[in-house]
């Protein structure tokens, strides 16, 4: 496992992570939806198309390929789960997802987590696709040097 920080996200974890933190309620429960498998690609259950049309089709013409649709759908703000300590519940979501993530499939994947403290409080946006050869949508160049808090873990 590969894990890739914005100096701002290194900042955060300094001064914010505490080790002590379990993941909320809610969010294991998003999880234990679990995922469904179409067409080589794995999305959240609860976010998984409900189109008749080809994956393959409107992931390279919209999405130039099938990671970047994974990436589209597979998105959520943890801000719409929690309302505490929204940037630590991202933490523990992004270790629980590698985990359950590691347990159910031997692809490797490509999580992200982003975060902002705005003016109407904190966006924590949880991502992950798999890693395809020639598919690349984050380098960990990309990840270092991203200006607002950052990660990207490679599993």
């Amino acid at each position: 496992m590969k894990t890739t920080k914005s100096n701002s996200m290194e900042q955060l974890m300094r001064v914010q992570l505490d080790p002590s933190i379990q993941l909320p309620s809610v969010l294991q429960d998003f999880l234990d939806m679990g995922f469904e498998m179409r067409e080589e690609c794995v999305f959240f259950s609860s976010e998984a198309p409900e189109t008749s049309s080809s994956i393959a089709n409107i992931g390279t013409t919209i999405f130039h390929d099938r990671s970047g649709y994974e990436y589209a759908l597979n998105k959520i703000h943890i801000e719409d789960f929690v309302h505490d300590r929204v940037l630590e519940a991202g933490w523990a979501f992004v270790d629980a997802f590698v985990s359950i993530w590691r347990k159910n499939f031997t692809h490797p994947v490509v999580v992200t987590l982003s975060y902002v403290h705005g003016d109407f409080g904190p966006t924590c946006v949880f991502r992950f696709y798999k890693k395809r050869k020639d598919e690349v949508i984050f380098s960990s160049l990309d990840a270092k040097n991203w200006e607002t808090p950052f990660m990207m873990v490679e599993v």
